[in-house]
């Protein structure tokens, strides 16, 4: 039986696993089978030859937006792909297969099964909220197909734990030390933390406390951010009485830009550190240049451009743009690059690693990645056989969010 004959039967027994079953009269067991979403496969690559990408992602839910944004990387990477002859010498195409995991972390679990198990990918996008990806860790860790993931969390980076995940993100561990290190270079000994309350960013303010005060500074307060839900202003009032030199937002959802926004409404001007997601377009939407103002962001350093700059000088990440805004139907992008970059490094590595050694073999992917640095738009990634890092501090700097412009920080550090 051919891998696209399997391919049908798999469908029809994923169709027919959806059906809620009565378990008695007055009782509904609920069931956690997810519909699949498949993407035409187009390109020049060879249609009678095909190899599934699944895709596990919140596109519904608090994080739609982000969620939707991490797929459109992985799509662009998928068109990439084929459209240059897809991947091994036999120019097999890949076919993307997406689930909607909304914020359920049993829905999530269920998605990553059912196509490792029941679709049988090639390649697999894990979640990446830290809350579900830390549920999913078991299956996912044992799962035996290579993935990649945008979460932060610390534990996708230990390699006992999740041998086939290659994260594109920097982890918790790295973006606490770059931004304890940004706020002793500013000469600020108190700070105030609003981190997320998920496993993601209980870990960044555990980290950051302790990076911030090996620099001799100290977390005069801090508080807690719902995982979900608004923010109330209150919460931020309390840090605001403390009288810090600057606030630090930790965390790797769009609720991080739920504390900006009530910055915002406070009319608190004190500086603010926070993380990539922030510059999100569903971030900057709502903030006027005065919530703006004098809030600092964790980038990667790819995305920093010269103050003058029209816009990137790699070719590569020219060529990216370039697609992203034919696919946006936009000419000028409102928010970062940043997600949709991660998405697509991350689906291009597993694909690049293929074809390196024309072997879409588990373990052989496994083993190139973990010898060989993946140079990807935003960062240089590095994996061994010891820790699966990714991003690495050097390749991350600090730049203001009110020079975001067309999807990159038009920004020229002043001089020491």
């Amino acid at each position: 039986m051919s891998r696209n004959d399997r391919r049908f039967g798999w469908r029809a027994a994923i169709a027919a696993s959806l059906l809620i079953g009565v378990l008695s009269a007055c009782t509904l067991q609920k069931q956690y089978g997810v519909p699949t979403h498949t993407v035409p496969v187009k390109g020049n690559c060879d249609t009678s030859r095909i190899d599934e990408v699944g895709a596990a992602l919140p596109l519904s839910g608090p994080e739609a937006a982000l969620g939707r944004e991490y797929l459109t990387g992985v799509k662009l990477a998928v068109f990439h792909t084929n459209d240059t002859h897809g991947i091994l010498s036999k120019h097999t195409c890949l076919e993307l297969l997406y689930k909607n995991i909304d914020d359920n972390v049993h829905v999530g679990d269920r998605a990553v099964l059912d196509l490792v198990n029941s679709e049988i990918v090639t390649f697999l996008v894990a979640p990446f909220q830290s809350s579900v990806i830390k549920f999913t860790g078991s299956d996912l860790g044992q799962s035996g197909v290579p993935n990649t993931t945008f979460s932060s969390l610390n534990q996708t980076r230990v390699r006992n734990n999740y041998p086939m995940t290659f994260p594109t993100q920097p982890d918790s561990s790295v973006q606490a030390t770059v931004l304890a290190s940004y706020a002793h270079e500013q000469h600020w000994s108190a700070v105030a933390v609003a981190a997320l309350s998920d496993p993601a960013g209980e870990q960044g303010l555990s980290e950051f406390k302790s990076d911030f005060a090996r620099n001799g500074g100290s977390v005069v307060r801090s508080v807690m951010i719902p995982r979900t839900g608004e923010v109330n202003t209150s919460a931020l009032s309390s840090l605001k009485e403390a009288k810090p030199q600057a606030l630090v937002v930790i965390g790797d959802t769009l609720q991080v830009g739920k504390v900006l926004v009530a910055r915002q409404q406070l009319g608190w001007s004190v500086p603010t550190l926070t993380t990539a997601v922030a510059a999100d377009q569903a971030v900057v939407s709502k903030l006027s240049s005065a919530g703006k103002s004098g809030v600092f962001l964790l980038v990667p350093k790819a995305v920093v451009l010269p103050a003058k700059a029209k816009g990137p000088s790699d070719p590569s990440m020219i060529s990216f743009v370039k697609q992203l805004k034919q696919y946006l139907h936009v000419s000028t992008l409102r928010g970062s690059i940043i997600p949709y970059a991660e998405a697509y490094d991350g689906t291009l590595m597993l694909a690049a690693a293929a074809n390196s050694i024309n072997s879409v073999a588990p373990a052989n992917i496994q083993t190139y990645l973990e010898n060989a640095n993946y140079q990807g738009l935003l960062a240089s990634y590095n994996y061994t056989s010891a820790r699966h890092t990714g991003v690495a501090p050097r390749q991350l700097t600090v730049a203001p969010l009110d020079t975001l412009s067309d999807g990159f920080f038009h920004y020229t550090p002043p001089k020491d």
